[in-house]
């Protein structure tokens, strides 16, 4: 389709007067004035004058003012229907009335309102959870130090909550279950460990759900039928293996010195505080595809991911952030981060089921474990999905304030005594 110069010409002179943004053409004559007048009268006329061509239905001209910068415009022939069949951009000599200054502000501000909702949404989510444990504490705190050594099915939704919302977001699913376990006074116990390990299973099935085509190209690859699917896999399992035997040479360790609220509120600070100042550098303008991920690269993830031992670091926030430093761009980082954790969070559920499957279902029978699971696997696959929306638009900011505030909260408690 050939659209006439002239009329091109005189659309770019026209004024935008249905969108609602105003154009003008600063330090003319009068002269020239009247002139780009005339010339907006020839482009409407040409605008509604009808197209034919030999291959298309009849189209009209139609001038786009909403265009992508202040200095250009886009004429577009749309069919009779309203459906764009043909565009082209052109430049004008104009100016917004409004200065980009303050369109970025406005729209800077908005960006922050959104996020502030976010993070007050998270956490109410979250003290849906916690308000039970928190009630608890407090009203057994008169009734002496015995600890319970059940698992009511109330405790099993809170921690299957708990670990479903944060086992993939950055802010440490462990450090939640840990201080959530105290609150409830639970207590501690083997069976316990091993549950909070074992409920991992619904998250773990809610990543297999989520990236379907994901999980078939690394099976294809793991039998020689997708080379990308091969390369991927190889990358996760150099990602895997720092973290796997630091796990099992340092885990009595990690557990006696760092599984208590102290470490696990300095973690969340910690992590917050980097996440505020430093969250724009990781949203790279441009990055490499997951499918280009090497093994060395990958290698330097897991050892990030070893990091994440320390209850509160979080996982998911220092996988996302070695991937994107090492040069994925960010949608690539997540969905690593989930693949990775689907193998890691495999390995350590097997290894507590074969060590300590048993002890589980003794102490708290099979209904109460499935149900953890069940509520896991629903609270993931809806965090999963959301956090992959949340980051086509925002940086992990919020969850830096989210992590500060937590940690804060976690420290008044352990100052009131409610919390130890």
């Amino acid at each position: 389709m050939v659209v006439p110069m002239k009329a091109v010409a005189a659309a770019a002179m026209a004024p935008a007067s249905s969108s609602g943004t105003s154009f003008s053409v600063g330090h003319v004559s009068q002269r020239r004035r009247y002139q780009a007048k005339k010339a907006a009268s020839r482009a409407r006329s040409a605008a509604s004058a009808t197209i034919h061509s030999a291959e298309e239905s009849p189209v009209w001209l139609q001038v786009m003012t909403m265009a992508p910068s202040p200095l250009s415009l886009r004429i577009a022939a749309t069919g009779p229907s309203g459906g764009v069949v043909g565009s082209t951009m052109i430049g004008v000599v104009a100016n917004h009335l409004e200065p980009s200054s303050l369109r970025s502000a406005r729209s800077g501000g908005r960006s922050r309102v959104r996020s502030v909702a976010y993070v007050a949404a998270a956490a109410f989510v979250l003290a849906l959870a916690w308000a039970p444990a928190a009630l608890a504490a407090s009203s057994g705190g008169a009734a002496g130090s015995e600890v319970s050594s059940t698992l009511s099915a109330a405790q099993a939704v809170i921690l299957g909550l708990i670990e479903g919302v944060t086992e993939y977001l950055p802010v440490s699913s462990t450090g939640h279950l840990t201080v959530a376990g105290r609150l409830l006074d639970i207590g501690e116990s083997d069976a316990l460990d091993s549950y909070v390990v074992v409920i991992q299973l619904g998250a773990i099935i809610a990543v297999i759900v989520a990236f379907p085509k994901r999980i078939a190209q690394l099976a294809k690859g793991l039998i020689g039928r997708s080379a990308e699917g091969r390369r991927l896999l190889i990358a996760v399992l150099a990602a895997f293996l720092p973290a796997a035997l630091l796990g099992v040479a340092l885990g009595d360790v990690i557990k006696d010195r760092l599984f208590g609220p102290g470490p696990v509120a300095a973690a969340w600070i910690v992590g917050g505080l980097a996440l505020v100042l430093f969250a724009e550098r990781l949203r790279p303008a441009a990055g490499r595809a997951l499918e280009e991920l090497g093994p060395r690269d990958a290698l330097i993830i897991g050892v990030a991911q070893a990091a994440a031992l320390w209850p509160g670091v979080s996982r998911s926030l220092v996988t996302i952030v070695a991937a994107v430093l090492v040069g994925l761009n960010l949608p690539a980082a997540v969905e690593f981060s989930f693949v990775l954790g689907l193998a890691t969070l495999s390995a350590a559920t097997l290894y507590e089921l074969a060590k300590g499957g048993g002890d589980v279902v003794d102490a708290y029978g099979w209904a109460t474990p499935l149900l953890g699971m069940v509520v896991a696997f629903a609270s993931a696959l809806v965090a999963v999905r959301w956090l992959l929306s949340f980051l086509t638009s925002h940086d992990l900011r919020p969850f830096g304030w989210y992590r500060l505030a937590i940690g804060a909260v976690t420290v008044g408690l352990m100052a009131t005594g409610t919390l130890s």
